[in-house]
């Protein structure tokens, strides 16, 4: 059956509209590997589960090229590099397929840090410029380390020292799965107390100083991280507190607490989702 002159140019329109489609989708890039360098500590599945794109598949190479930006911000999120270059290393045509590397360059952080702070220990600023007591000041010393083992895990340790003493550990970015979606922190910590404002009188605190410990706080909490994808978390924490006050306190105002015990448990629950 022979085509009219209008046929044929219906069907040229067709197969000419087809083709440009085609162009415009751009040539598939199969990743055949990935190669990372520059990680001296971290561990590569690490950096791999921050990727968007994995090897043994194929993506549209404009398609590629924005799974690259994405895996380069996710990266530098994670605050264990200064810099990350992700680049497409080579092609290479093999029956009638292009595949492809991969190249992941990092330049890893410092991850030992000291921690240094202090604390006045009045109910804020004017009041302590009042007396400038340097009694009442709490030195916070201690270090914090990033990418524990190259597993990204971190973990503080801090001592107090002066007007309150004692000492604060965290564990974070514990994971639980091979997926890395589920994550753990834990932190433990003590507190004692030889000076403390146990009443208030003319609405002035009066301060109190013993040769024994008049408070002590000791206190866990734990937070259970879960993230499904890159940019949204969910955490569930879960806190308890214990504070003991010496008997010399509890003498002096039963009423420390509101309730008829020189000891208090506080447990506590939240919530939070954070999507960046």
């Amino acid at each position: 059956m022979l085509l009219g002159q209008n046929s044929v140019k219906k069907v040229s329109i067709i197969i000419l509209f087809i083709f440009i489609a085609t162009c415009s989708v751009g040539q598939k890039l199969y990743i055949s590997d990935i190669s990372i360098s520059g990680n001296k500590i971290t561990k590569e599945h690490i950096i791999l589960r921050e990727l968007p794109f994995s090897t043994n598949y194929s993506y549209y190479e404009e398609e590629l090229n924005d799974l690259i930006r994405v895996g380069r911000e996710n990266l530098l999120n994670i605050s264990l590099f200064n810099y990350v270059t992700i680049t497409i290393n080579q092609k290479e045509k093999k029956d009638s397929v292009i595949l492809c590397n991969i190249g992941v360059e990092v330049e890893e952080r410092w991850y030992w840090w000291p921690l240094f702070e202090f604390q006045l220990e009045d109910r804020n600023l004017s009041s302590w410029l009042k007396n400038m007591d340097y009694n009442r000041i709490t030195y916070n010393l201690g270090i914090k380390i990033s990418n524990l083992f190259g597993l990204g895990h971190r973990a503080e340790i801090t001592g107090k020292f002066g007007y309150e003493k004692g000492i604060d550990i965290k564990y974070n970015k514990i994971a639980l799965n091979k997926n890395k979606t589920k994550y753990l922190f834990i932190e433990a910590f003590a507190t004692f107390n030889k000076h403390l404002d146990y009443i208030t009188q003319n609405n002035k605190p009066v301060h109190l100083k013993g040769d024994k410990i008049l408070k002590k706080n000791l206190g866990l909490t734990t937070i259970y991280t879960y993230r499904r994808n890159f940019r949204s978390r969910q955490e569930i924490s879960l806190s308890y507190l214990m504070s003991k006050l010496n008997d010399t306190v509890f003498t002096l105002n039963p009423n420390y607490w509101g309730v008829d015990s020189n000891v208090s448990h506080t447990f506590s629950i939240g919530y939070k989702f954070v999507k960046d």
